[in-house]
């Protein structure tokens, strides 16, 4: 299962999500991976210091920019979740992240989890119109 947290804009809690939803997966005994695409590394540092003590179930993590389609892809056939984080603007990595993934959080947005129809809403790019999500 690839979950991409993403959106265009910043501040809205993606990165902390991001990191939460894997803490809990990884703690059920899922195999997860993160995918940081943002070069903020808030994500990334999060799992640095958090695999540092060494007394938790252990959160694998990958830094990942410009075109991720193919490495998320390989990833999603070694993990059983691929959570995958992009900053909050427009940018390469989160459209190639939207074609690859099989569900979308979209922050800010009322009704946030996109199913099949992902493949086409990156041709939106506004995204929210009257209070919700468009999607195909």
């Amino acid at each position: 299962m690839i979950l991409l947290l993403g959106g265009e804009k910043g501040g809205t809690g993606k990165s902390t999500l991001a990191t939460n939803l894997a803490v809990w997966l990884a703690n059920k005994g899922r195999d997860v991976i993160l995918v940081d695409t943002d070069r903020q590394r808030t994500s990334s540092h999060f799992v640095d210091r958090r695999n540092e003590l060494g007394t938790l179930p252990r959160i694998h993590c990958a830094e990942k920019y410009g075109n991720v389609f193919d490495t998320v892809k390989d990833l999603a056939t070694r993990y059983e979740y691929v959570l995958v984080d992009a900053g909050g603007r427009d940018s390469e990595e989160l459209r190639t992240a939207m074609v690859v993934a099989h569900k979308l959080y979209r922050s800010g947005c009322r009704r946030s989890l996109i199913g099949p129809g992902i493949r086409t809403g990156f041709a939106s790019p506004n995204g929210c119109r009257k209070g919700s999500c468009w999607k195909s």
